[in-house]
């Protein structure tokens, strides 16, 4: 398990090589209902939300929030008229466990998978309070990736490098999870999740063939 703290420099945008990745998935979280935020905005994977929590006693929450207002950080184009957010709210619990789930990707002929969202969050009097990236492979069990506490007031943009981990790996699941143990009250809020990944040269020399072959159609076309 990698653990870092949050904010840090190791959770900024990737470096060179970022500018050749492609947007796998993306979730602007601009829907009103916690369903509606499921879909991504763009590429075709699917997400699911869920989460869990103990009680003090009754009349305490946690619960997901899905008209939390949003952010510009991380956002992809065009951007929504209404821009939304989603939060895992808590107070008054004992344990509380609340995560944004992203399924089924298929990294075959891709390299170097990250994963990209912008957050904030805050704690009042929590004994322990964590943000948690985790990811499994063949619906096997999840691996904590990466964590840091939860102290984070203004939207900062994490982003989460995998390395080769997840090179050609067929069937991958991640989330964003947060934790807490004996909390008074907290949060977390995510917007703009991004999923990416680098072609490998391979894949890069077709997707560029097909692109001089459509350039060569449309010039014989307007000769």
């Amino acid at each position: 398990m990698k653990t870092i703290a949050l904010p840090v420099a190791a959770f900024s945008l990737l470096a060179a090589s970022s500018a050749q990745a492609i947007v796998q998935a993306y979730w602007d979280m601009d829907s009103s209902t916690v369903s509606g935020k499921l879909p991504p905005s763009q590429g075709t994977q699917a997400g699911s939300i869920s989460t869990s929590f103990v009680e003090f006693s009754a009349g305490f929450i946690g619960e997901i929030q899905p008209g939390i207002g949003g952010t510009t950080e991380n956002i992809l184009p065009p951007p929504s008229a209404t821009n939304r957010a989603v939060g895992f709210f808590r107070a008054g619990s004992v344990y509380f466990d609340g995560a944004f789930e992203m399924a089924n990707f298929d990294f075959t002929g891709l390299t170097d998978a990250s994963l990209s969202f912008a957050y904030r969050s805050d704690n009042v009097f929590t004994w322990d309070s964590n943000l948690e990236i985790d990811y499994r492979i063949d619906d096997g069990s999840w691996v904590d990736f990466a964590e840091g506490e939860t102290y984070n007031p203004d939207w900062t943009i994490a982003t989460i490098d995998f390395g080769s981990i997840l090179d050609g790996q067929s069937n991958v699941d991640f989330r964003i999870r947060t934790d807490s143990w004996a909390s008074i009250a907290g949060y977390l809020d995510i917007d703009n999740v991004q999923v990416n990944a680098i072609p490998e040269p391979s894949t890069y020399a077709l997707l560029l063939g097909i692109s001089l072959l459509g350039l060569v159609a449309w010039r014989r076309k307007r000769s």
